[in-house]
Formats: structure tokens, C-alpha cells, sequence
């Protein structure tokens, strides 16, 4: 169980992908230790399904990675989402109102700015659980429209000049005790919060990319158990505890 973890730091000038890192470093890494893999720069930076992630010096490039029971194995899918209200909540803190775009994006002022990737290793008694964490701290306008979406970079709304390293530091404890928190009682108690910083609107369109096939239908809402709930095209409610919004 999670509870107060060592963090030990694996700080780079430059790494390929802070995931990629810490994938193949899992037979080096101490099962007691919450790792936190962090890059001033990525040369092939990606998020879901491989894409390209944009990632120059003065961003936030991490990964939290940690090793919990197998019984675990299945009930990681709404880490991600942990990880982005512990983002909102340290930067609420400071008044700068981060919000969530389900499934793994980070918003603010309407724009995007960050994302996550949540991905797990099972092994024969544990699973390790690793999460990248992408955040546009100081990014150069000139680089917006190599994003997906439009985008922003914290810096053009925040007072303070946030370091990438003592950000993701910073954010570590926050991560592990919400951890341990929905491993003993669920999602439940962090349902308010999500639907708070949640962007998603009742109604809004939405065309989502599943293990089962494409989507189509309108947002209803976000679940206790971390999925969110859409009316499909014929009239049938799902729930969706991943999927890739097109």
C-alpha cells in the first residue's frame, strides 16, 4: 500500500522520453521509492498513441513511476486523472485556474497547456504504475501551432516563473497521498474536485476513438468510478473509462 514514499530523483539534461526512461530502467529501480524521472528536453517526446510532444528546454518533461501489489493491476485506469487534480489543486493554490480535458489533457484559459500518459508494467507479484507529465511552463509562442490544439504556456498567465524540477517535486507528495487515498476508498472522494476542473460540458459533442471501435454522442457526465458517461448516437448511455477524443 501507498504511503509516505522516498522520492528518488533521476534528473537528465536530456533524455528521448521520460516514459521511455523509465520503462526499460524497472529492473533497476527500488520497489520502495517513488521515482521521479525528469529531462530539461525531450528529443522524441510522445503522448497517447505515439504522438509527437513537443518538448524544448524550460518545460516540464517528468514521469512518476512506482511499484504497487498486482492485486492493483486493474484499478489504475483513473490514475491520470489523480495526477491532473493534484495539478489543479497546487496551481489553484496560486490562482492560476488549471482545468482537466478528459482523458489526459491539461487546459487553461480555454487553451491547452500539458498532458499525461499513464502506462503500467505487471510482473509476477507487482505492477509498476508510470505517469508522464507534460506542462508548458515557458514555451515559446512561436511553437503553438505545432500543437494539436491551441495551446498556452503558463508563464503568459501566472506571475511566478515555475522551475520544472522543483514543480515536479513539489507535486510528488500531493500524487502519492491522493494515491493512497482512492487504493483504500475508491474515486469517489475525488469526484467533486474532478468535476470542478473539468471542462466537458452536458451536451457537448463528442467522437471518441474505443478499444471497441469510434463513439459518437454527447457528454452526460463524469462517474464515481472515474469513467465519464456519454449518450450515444442511438440513445444508448456509456460509460468510457478510456478513450481518445477525435
Amino acid at each position: 500500500m501507498v504511503t509516505v514514499m522516498d522520492l528518488k530523483v533521476h534528473h537528465f539534461d536530456q533524455l528521448s522520453s521520460t516514459n521511455t526512461f523509465a520503462k526499460e530502467s524497472l529492473d533497476r529501480f527500488e520497489r520502495d521509492q517513488m521515482h521521479l524521472v525528469i529531462a530539461d528536453m525531450q528529443t522524441h517526446g510522445h503522448g497517447r498513441k505515439d504522438r509527437p510532444w513537443l518538448s524544448p528546454k524550460g518545460n516540464l518533461f517528468a514521469t512518476y513511476c512506482l511499484s504497487l501489489p498486482i492485486e492493483y493491476q486493474y484499478k489504475l485506469a483513473p490514475t491520470t486523472i489523480l495526477l491532473a487534480i493534484c495539478c489543479c489543486d497546487y496551481f489553484a493554490k496560486q490562482g492560476v485556474p488549471l482545468r482537466i480535458k478528459w482523458p489526459n489533457d491539461l487546459f487553461l484559459e480555454g487553451k491547452k497547456c500539458g498532458g499525461l500518459l499513464g502506462e503500467t508494467h505487471a510482473l509476477k507479484d507487482h505492477v509498476w504504475l508510470i505517469l508522464g507529465l507534460g506542462l508548458n511552463l515557458h514555451l515559446d509562442p512561436k511553437f503553438f501551432d505545432q500543437i494539436d490544439q491551441e495551446a498556452t504556456s503558463l508563464h503568459l498567465h501566472a506571475d511566478e516563473l515555475y522551475q520544472p524540477l522543483e514543480l515536479a517535486k513539489n507535486l510528488a507528495p500531493l500524487f502519492t497521498t491522493a494515491l493512497h487515498q482512492y487504493l483504500q476508498e475508491g474515486f469517489a472522494p475525488f469526484l467533486s474536485a474532478w468535476q470542478k476542473y473539468n471542462v466537458l460540458k452536458e451536451g457537448d459533442s463528442l467522437s471518441l476513438d474505443t478499444a471497441e471501435g469510434i463513439v459518437k454522442g454527447t457528454f452526460l457526465s463524469l462517474e464515481q468510478d472515474g469513467s465519464i458517461a456519454l449518450t450515444s448516437e442511438e440513445g444508448e448511455v456509456k460509460k468510457l473509462i478510456s478513450a481518445e477524443i477525435l
